[in-house]
């Protein structure tokens, strides 16, 4: 929602906050898997690296631009908005959950299955067909519902003009 209203620039540094509250987070908070989010924190031997950091920023950021940048574009077209916003809100979904799960497999593969005890496969099919099919689904129901709403009241103040 707030890359849809603040546009692909701020959208970008909204997604490098929430970067930064998941490397927050993970290091303050952490569970057995905080070390793919944060190179501050360790479980026995396996730690977290500047590969962390990417983990935690990259996709977040690369999201926030992505999505602002499509709504730009196609908020031009004047076409059905409800489709576009669920569109874009389920496209952008898909692409961050394989984007984290993707760089987890290919920076903490092996690690990443001995701390879940199970095989990285089954945990990133497992994440994207179960967490991910949801998320997309939610995401394209409630994103357009609430720009619906919003949407004249940023109007009304002018917000982004």
């Amino acid at each position: 929602i707030g890359s849809l209203i603040l546009g692909p620039r701020n959208g970008a540094a909204l997604g490098f906050l929430f970067g930064l509250t998941s490397l927050v987070n993970n290091t303050v908070n952490p569970t057995a898997t905080s070390f793919v989010f944060s190179p501050f924190y360790s479980v026995g031997d396996i730690h977290g690296n500047f590969w962390s950091l990417l983990i935690a920023f990259g996709p977040r950021i690369l999201l926030g631009y992505i999505s602002g940048l499509l709504y730009t574009v196609f908020k031009k077209a004047k076409k059905n908005t409800f489709i576009v916003e669920s569109l874009i809100a389920i496209g952008m979904t898909l692409l961050h959950t394989l984007m984290v799960m993707g760089l987890i497999w290919l920076f903490f593969g092996q690690v990443y299955a001995s701390v879940t005890g199970l095989a990285v496969s089954t945990v990133i099919i497992t994440v994207i067909t179960s967490n991910g099919i949801l998320e997309m689904i939610v995401a394209g129901i409630i994103i357009p519902t609430m720009m619906r709403v919003l949407r004249p009241v940023l109007d009304k103040l002018e917000f982004g003009k």
